[in-house]
């Protein structure tokens, strides 16, 4: 399942030119594998993938409401993955813990509320917004479970989150080039 994987990212990670085709292929090949994963290789993939792999396995973990998201938001604030993501014609700098698993947590949160919200006002409208699917996984959606997530979340971030700019400070002071350092 993996292997066709790694050999397609690494092919585009190799090449002088980003293919955006070739990138689009992967990530359809990694939402095909995703369906069949079971979450224990999900969130082992989570831990132990290439960096695309790794950023593509907490969706599912999210979506299917696994507990030990909590893990890897832990893991990846004492140990942090950054990555660059291509937004339109914007590519910006990542980070595992706070633009990956929080946001997600976060936007899934959101976009129940905004479905609660419609189908108060009108049911009707529902199937206007939110596909059959969205539909269902929101009828099963348990938004105590993710704001407990936010919260295990904001402690973990109290504990992890000065270190990291402990260690970033620590670096601009050791840090020789001065027009890189000023980046920082």
């Amino acid at each position: 399942m993996i292997e066709p994987l790694d050999q397609q990212y690494f092919k585009i990670m190799l090449a002088e030119n980003y293919n955006e085709e070739e990138y689009s292929d992967l990530d359809k090949m990694f939402t095909k594998a995703s369906k069949i994963a079971t979450n224990d290789e999900l969130f082992y993939l989570a831990l132990n993938g290439n960096t695309f792999v790794r950023v593509h396995s907490i969706s599912p973990l999210i979506e299917r409401n696994d507990k030990r998201i909590i893990y890897l938001y832990r893991y990846y604030s004492e140990f942090p993955l950054s990555y660059k993501q291509k937004m339109g014609c914007v590519i910006s700098d990542q980070d595992m813990a706070l633009s990956n698993i929080r946001s997600k947590i976060i936007y899934s949160i959101k976009n129940f509320e905004d479905y609660q919200y419609i189908k108060e006002k009108d049911e009707k409208e529902l199937r206007l917004f939110f596909s059959e699917d969205e539909i269902r996984t929101f009828e099963d959606f348990k938004l105590d479970d993710f704001k407990n997530y936010l919260n295990e979340f904001n402690k973990i971030d109290k504990k992890f989150i000065p270190n990291r700019i402990e260690t970033l400070e620590m670096i601009k002071q050791a840090w020789k080039d001065e027009k890189i350092q000023s980046q920082y």
